[in-house]
């Protein structure tokens, strides 16, 4: 299954505005926790596990391939390695030509792709078993609420479309000491009148990893392992 190139206009993608703050940030700070764009190294890796067990332990060693949409340094990628998950077929896509650089240094062997996922109808072929946006949905800079919840909605039913087993986001938690204007905060409530509206009822918040934030699994069936 394949998507076809998106017709929206550059001057009509605001979210493109991140791309600027991160490639500055990893300018001054390279491959580090700063460098993409988060403050504090505490949980800074702790995310990435969370986001890799979208793949549920009854299907762990079964030869998959997860889509790694906002890739950045393939901080994922790392972690995959680490594990030694050699059972993963890995592919990153980000909008960024430098951050792009950066993990296909680190990762020669890997397969990258720079664009916008809109355009580039060949990331779904062959078609993912799982896609993870990390850090995608987090910060919205000038981008209103409803911009940011638009752009949100819009990629994760590209993603939901075109991936076999489930996709993988987080975004900020409501439930904070306070919200910054920056960030995108997503109540529970509001997240779920999302997800029951326009996805399925086959998913999971995961808020149990000390961050002001929280992972969502969205599957495309039932989960009974």
């Amino acid at each position: 299954m394949s998507s076809e190139p998106n017709s929206i206009s550059p001057d009509a993608r605001p979210y493109h505005g991140l791309v600027q703050m991160v490639e500055a940030l990893h300018a001054e700070h390279g491959d580090t926790h700063r460098g993409l764009g988060y403050p504090r190294a505490e949980g800074f890796d702790v995310r990435y596990r969370v986001y890799l067990d979208v793949i549920r332990a009854a299907v762990r060693g079964t030869p998959c391939s997860v889509l790694d949409i906002g890739c950045g340094t393939a901080r994922l990628l790392d972690l995959i390695k680490s594990l030694g998950r050699t059972e993963i077929a890995y592919r990153g896509v980000d909008l960024s030509p430098q951050l792009i650089s950066a993990a296909q240094e680190k990762h020669p062997e890997a397969d990258f792709v720079c664009g916008d996922p809109f355009d580039l109808g060949e990331i779904w072929s062959p078609q993912p078993d799982y896609v993870v946006f990390g850090g995608i949905f987090t910060c919205r800079l000038e981008m209103t609420v409803e911009q940011m919840t638009e752009y949100m909605l819009r990629l994760l039913q590209l993603a939901f479309k075109n991936c076999r087993r489930a996709i993988a986001f987080n975004v900020m938690s409501h439930h904070v000491d306070w919200q910054r204007d920056d960030l995108f905060h997503v109540p529970f409530d509001r997240m779920a009148e999302i997800l029951n509206a326009n996805f399925s009822r086959h998913y999971v918040f995961r808020a149990d990893y000390g961050l002001y934030e929280y992972t969502v699994y969205l599957y495309r069936s039932p989960v009974t392992e």
